[in-house]
C-alpha cells in the first residue's frame, strides 16, 4: 500500500536560506546506507533550527510496497546547488532502504527529474527537464530501471527558464495523463497537460487549469487536486481532460471563510472506489493552516463527504504532510513549526494518537510515504541560519520506520 507525499514550506522558517548541497557520488551497485537516527547539533542563538546531519540531499522519495521504493537525490555541480536545472540521480531499493542502486535514466544524466511515478515494483515513469526552450522528455521502464525508453512531449516551453514539476495518473494500462508545471510563480500558473490512449507510445497536449495531484476513475472522468494558489483548487473533467470545471468540498462548520488547498488521495484507494483526500483550511489573513479535513468518496470521486478532521492545537505556518493508508487510517504531521509532532488515527479521526516524529525541534516533516501501517519513510527539512540572516542552510534528509513511527532510522541513498 503506497501513499502520497505532500510538501509544504513553513511560513515562519528563515526567509534567507541557501540550498545546502550534499556531496554524493555515483556508485555502480547497492551499498549499505542506514544508521540510527542521529543526534542533532544544538540550535544556535541565531537559529531555532538544528543543523542538518551528514547525508544525501533527498529531493523526493516514495515507497512502492513494503520493500521497494525510490529516492531522488540532488547532485552537486561546479556551479553550486542552486543553478538550474539541478542534476539528480534516481535510486532504487529492494530492501526498504538498506541498500540502493542507481537507476537514473540515461537521458536524465546531468538534468532534473521533475516527476516520477512507479505504478508497480517494475513499471515506472519519469519526466526529465533539460532544455527549457524545448518540451520536456518522458521516459518509461518496465524492469525497475534497468532499461528506459525515452521520447519528447509534443509541445511545451518553460516559463522563466525552468520546468517545476510533473504529476501522473493512469486509469488503466492504456489511458494516462501528465500535468507539467512550466514555471509557475506566486502570481501566475503556467502548465500543460498530456494524454495517452496507447500506454504511453504517443502523447497529445491538453490544457489544464491547475497544478496538483491527478486522479482518474475512468478513461474520461478525472480530477485535479490543486494545492496553493495560483493553480490551486479542485477541478473535474468528464471528457478525458479536454475541458475542466471547478469543483469543491463542503467545508466543516466554522471554516467556510477559510482558504482551502487539497492533497491527493491515497494511491491504493484510487481503484478501491472509496478514495480519501486531504483538504487543508487556512486562515485567510495569516495563511496559517488551522485544520485539516479528510474527505471520502463512496462513488469513485463523484461526490465527497467529510470523514474526519484534525484541528491543530497550536497552528503555525502551512507546512504539513500526510499519508493516507485506508479510508480510516491516516498519518499526519501537522503545521505547528517550530514544534514537531506526528499523529495517527485508525478510526477516521475520532481518536488521534501521538507517534514519534523523525524531525527534531525546529525542523519540519516535508513528506510522508507509507507502504503499510508499520513501514514508512519521511523527508525531514532542516532550514535556518547560523547567524542573523547569514550562513543560512536548507537541506532535506530521508528517514525510515518499521514499527509504525515508534522509532526512526536515517536512510542515506
Amino acid at each position: 500500500m503506497t501513499n502520497h507525499v505532500r510538501f509544504g514550506t513553513a511560513a515562519t522558517l528563515a526567509a534567507a536560506s541557501l540550498a545546502a548541497c550534499a556531496a554524493t557520488n555515483a556508485h555502480p551497485g547497492p551499498r549499505a546506507t542506514t544508521s540510527p537516527l542521529p543526534t542533532q547539533a544544538p540550535a544556535t542563538k541565531s537559529s531555532s533550527a538544528p543543523y542538518p546531519p551528514p547525508g544525501a540531499e533527498v529531493a523526493d522519495a516514495k515507497f512502492v510496497d513494503g520493500e521497494h521504493g525510490w529516492a531522488l537525490v540532488d547532485s552537486t555541480t561546479l556551479e553550486g546547488c542552486c543553478s538550474a536545472p539541478v542534476p539528480q540521480r534516481l535510486l532504487w531499493t529492494a530492501d526498504a532502504g538498506t541498500t540502493w542502486t542507481d537507476i537514473t535514466p540515461p537521458a536524465a544524466r546531468g538534468a532534473s527529474l521533475i516527476g516520477i511515478d512507479f505504478r508497480t515494483q517494475a513499471e515506472g515513469w519519469a519526466v526529465i527537464a533539460r532544455e527549457p526552450n524545448l518540451p520536456p522528455l518522458i521516459t518509461h521502464t518496465i524492469d525497475a530501471g534497468r532499461v528506459w525508453t525515452t521520447q519528447r512531449f509534443p509541445s511545451g516551453q518553460a516559463v522563466y527558464g525552468n520546468y517545476s514539476s510533473a504529476v501522473f495518473a493512469f486509469s488503466d494500462a492504456f489511458h494516462g495523463w501528465v500535468v507539467v508545471d512550466e514555471g509557475s510563480n506566486s502570481n501566475s500558473f503556467f502548465g500543460m497537460g498530456f494524454r495517452t490512449v496507447d500506454g504511453g507510445r504517443t502523447w497529445r497536449a491538453l490544457p489544464v487549469p491547475a497544478r496538483g495531484a491527478l486522479y482518474f476513475t475512468t478513461a474520461t472522468t478525472g480530477w485535479i487536486f490543486g494545492s496553493w494558489a495560483p493553480g490551486g483548487g479542485l477541478y473535474v473533467t468528464h471528457d478525458a481532460g479536454t475541458s475542466w470545471v471547478a469543483s469543491s468540498v463542503v467545508p466543516p462548520t466554522g471554516y467556510a471563510a477559510d482558504v482551502v488547498s487539497y492533497g491527493p488521495p491515497g494511491d491504493d484507494l484510487l481503484t478501491a472506489g472509496s478514495p480519501v483526500i486531504e483538504a487543508a483550511f487556512s486562515d485567510p489573513t495569516t495563511g496559517t493552516v488551522v485544520a485539516i479535513g479528510f474527505y471520502v468518496s463512496h462513488d469513485s470521486g463523484h461526490s465527497w463527504s467529510l470523514s474526519g478532521m484534525y484541528r491543530a492545537p497550536a497552528p503555525n505556518g502551512n507546512a504539513l504532510s500526510s499519508a493516507i493508508l485506508s479510508d480510516a487510517t491516516w498519518y499526519l504531521s501537522p503545521p505547528e513549526w517550530p514544534h514537531t509532532s506526528l499523529v495517527m488515527t485508525a478510526d477516521s479521526g475520532s481518536i488521534w494518537s501521538t507517534r514519534t516524529s523523525p524531525a527534531p525541534h525546529g525542523a519540519s516533516v516535508a513528506g510522508l510515504t507509507f507502504a503499510d501501517v508499520n513501514h514508512g519513510w519521511a523527508l525531514v527539512n532542516f532550514s535556518g541560519c547560523l547567524m542573523y540572516k547569514s550562513d543560512c542552510f536548507s537541506a532535506t534528509r530521508l528517514y525510515g520506520t518499521e514499527d509504525g513511527a515508534v522509532s526512526w532510522r536515517a536512510l542515506n541513498p
